[in-house]
């Protein structure tokens, strides 16, 4: 499954995380750092330089790329050295070094890596949900959602668990309704539902119908896109008015880390008001609450009893 990851673009963190130092991150089971030299080109490299091992976590963002920290080689953001201070510069040209590196762009407010065999890259996926000239005032911005206390950080489960849960309906009712209270504050919450699954060209959805108290009907779908892409949704909608259709406000992704680690990732169509994000607009998967306590790692046994 790693091998099938690796031929998708995958993001590996949001734009505004690399500013003047590189990131050293991990997909799927291999480390790499991913920097912005001072030109604002991006690059992933191999996280040890070829001279002598040294973590280039530890590097120096430059004009023109990545600089060990112990002998000083450059690399530029494609894994070429070039500049070797140690040395002469016919020894550097004659030695051709490469570090190892990954093809690496930026989209939408986040950073992506395509870790694949060189040349066989696919399509960057544009679709229409995050497309910025859809004809509506909005901008793309790369989140990490709901801060460190959700899918926005890694979490201790392999990216199929998580993966699996976007089109697990029930757990809805289960979880956020039944168990916890209405974390929700929507039409979600209300009413009895039929619940169906259908493929679809891109991957899977389900289908949530509701007769509302309010007299409405509402219907709902969150989708798959395989490998690892999914779009939720808003889970706030009031079903009050009327209305014919809404997308989702981001489309995410569950990048698995490691075997027993993910990480949630998105880009985010963030409305304008009069050119500027609007500061009190909140995307269609975040609560209503500041804060999901389930989702911390250390609660005390008081905290955990409903």
């Amino acid at each position: 499954m790693g091998e099938l990851m690796r031929r998708y673009w995958q993001p590996v963190c949001t734009s505004d995380e690399l500013r003047d130092l590189p990131r050293k991150e991990k997909l799927p089971c291999e480390e790499i750092v991913v920097f912005r030299d001072k030109k604002g080109r991006v690059g992933a490299l191999d996280s040890h330089c070829a001279h002598r091992g040294t973590s280039l976590e530890w590097g120096r963002v430059e004009e023109e790329g990545l600089r060990c920290c112990y002998h000083g080689w450059l690399y530029d953001t494609q894994g070429r050295c070039v500049d070797m201070p140690c040395e002469t510069e016919e020894f550097r040209q004659a030695m051709d070094v490469w570090q190892p590196a990954y093809l690496a762009t930026e989209y939408g407010g986040l950073v992506f890596v395509y870790m694949g065999p060189p040349g066989t890259e696919p399509l960057f996926p544009r679709f229409d949900i995050i497309d910025p000239d859809r004809g509506e005032d909005v901008v793309l911005r790369g989140m990490r959602l709901w801060g460190d206390y959700a899918v926005g950080m890694v979490k201790d489960c392999n990216w199929l668990q998580h993966y699996e849960n976007i089109v697990d309906p029930y757990h809805l009712l289960i979880l956020h309704q039944w168990i916890s209270g209405d974390q929700f504050e929507g039409a979600l919450m209300q009413g009895k539902a039929t619940i169906g699954w259908e493929k679809t060209p891109l991957g899977v959805r389900y289908n949530v119908i509701k007769d509302l108290p309010s007299g409405n009907r509402m219907v709902r779908h969150a989708e798959c896109i395989v490998p690892n892409m999914f779009i939720i949704p808003s889970i706030r909608e009031p079903g009050t008015a009327p209305k014919r259709k809404q997308r989702g406000t981001e489309l995410s992704w569950a990048v698995p880390i490691d075997n027993e680690h993910v990480r949630g990732i998105s880009i985010v169509v963030w409305p304008l008001d009069n050119g500027a994000p609007k500061p009190d607009w909140k995307s269609g998967t975040d609560t209503i609450a500041d804060i999901r306590p389930g989702s911390f790692l250390e609660r005390s046994y008081e905290e955990r009893i409903p």
